[in-house]
């Protein structure tokens, strides 16, 4: 059978356990916790940068429109002078 001061040891070190699981617990929460800010940090900086390269895809898209056409606008004022 357990004396009394054995009894009280096992309870302070259950007492003891219990709290360094919850300190790691407490800390395991902080960094899921900063993982899913850095997670969604990221996800937005992922979708500005899409939408980044999607408006440049539609600007170059436009560039050859822009080139053509001022490339007849000069044609045309060289055929003009040419008359």
């Amino acid at each position: 059978m357990l004396f009394l001061g054995q009894i009280s040891e096992l309870e302070d070190e259950k007492r003891d356990l219990e709290k360094t699981v919850n300190e790691l617990k407490a800390k395991c929460e902080q960094i899921e916790k900063r993982a899913q800010e850095q997670r969604t940090v990221e996800e937005k900086k992922h979708n500005e940068e899409i939408q980044f390269l999607k408006r440049t895809n539609g600007q170059l898209k436009v560039w050859p429109v822009i080139v053509s056409f001022a490339f007849c606008v000069l044609v045309a004022m060289f055929l003009s002078r040419m008359h």
